[in-house]
């Protein structure tokens, strides 16, 4: 494969130099293994990539730590294959990419593990979305909870979060009822029934419930579910603050 200079934005990857010992050399080349990567083109690549980096000796140490989590951290450098595998070799990394690279400890990277929380149970972490998973019952109803986290901090700030919202659950459906049967209600007739009859709120309510809740550090996420082809396929994505404000309306799907 010929050299190739381009752009690398880096979503996910992993250590793959021990930092146990450090040649006596001026530059030394730290790695990271890659999972998942974006080119040129923005195409999402999953084929394993080995990213090298020059750096000073005295830096050697906090890269083999801190390096391996880079997130939509873009590179400059060449890219070849080589065993196999796709090898970039960097030559200009932005500098927000190594500022998150010396952010955080080596313990910081390691893949997040299960938690076990005595009001909720057990959760398990979804390493490729990057957020923990539960089923709830929410307002009466089985709803699927996730929790993003992409850090440890930010893990245990969204669990905080989350169990509020699971404590005033019933408030947050009364909530979710009253959205639907007025601004959905009128979004879904003006949008979705222009040629035929409108739904009335009780109508409405039967074929739209809420499925899942994704506590996000800024915001949630609520999904809606339609029966049939209501809304084309489409679920309905609330953006909310944690004081029940409604952030943002999509229909996506």
């Amino acid at each position: 494969m010929p050299t190739t200079t381009q752009r690398v934005r880096v979503l996910v990857g992993k250590d793959s130099a021990s930092g146990s010992l450090v040649p006596i050399k001026p530059r030394i080349t730290a790695h990271a293994e890659c999972v998942a990567w974006i080119d040129d083109s923005n195409e999402l690549r999953r084929e394993p990539l080995t990213v090298e980096i020059s750096v000073l000796r005295e830096q050697y140490g906090k890269v083999c730590g801190m390096l391996a989590f880079f997130h939509a951290a873009e590179v400059t450098g060449q890219l070849t294959r080589r065993g196999g595998k796709h090898v970039f070799k960097a030559t200009d990394v932005k500098p927000r990419s190594l500022n998150a690279a010396f952010k955080r400890v080596l313990e910081e990277i390691r893949p997040l593990p299960v938690i076990e929380d005595e009001s909720l149970g057990k959760l398990k972490f979804n390493s490729l979305r990057n957020l923990y998973t539960k089923r709830v019952r929410f307002g009466g109803e089985p709803i699927t909870l996730e929790i993003d986290a992409y850090s440890r901090d930010e893990a245990a700030g969204n669990l905080a979060t989350a169990k509020v919202i699971l404590k005033d659950s019933a408030k947050w459906a009364a909530w979710v009822k009253k959205f639907i049967a007025t601004t959905l209600l009128k979004e879904t007739n003006a949008m979705w029934r222009e040629d035929m009859k409108p739904l009335t709120a009780a109508q409405l309510a039967k074929q739209v419930a809420l499925r899942s809740i994704t506590v996000c550090e800024k915001h949630i996420e609520l999904y809606l579910a339609a029966k049939g082809e209501l809304y084309g396929g489409h679920w309905v994505q609330l953006f909310v603050s944690d004081r029940m404000k409604l952030l943002r309306r999509d229909f996506f799907g």
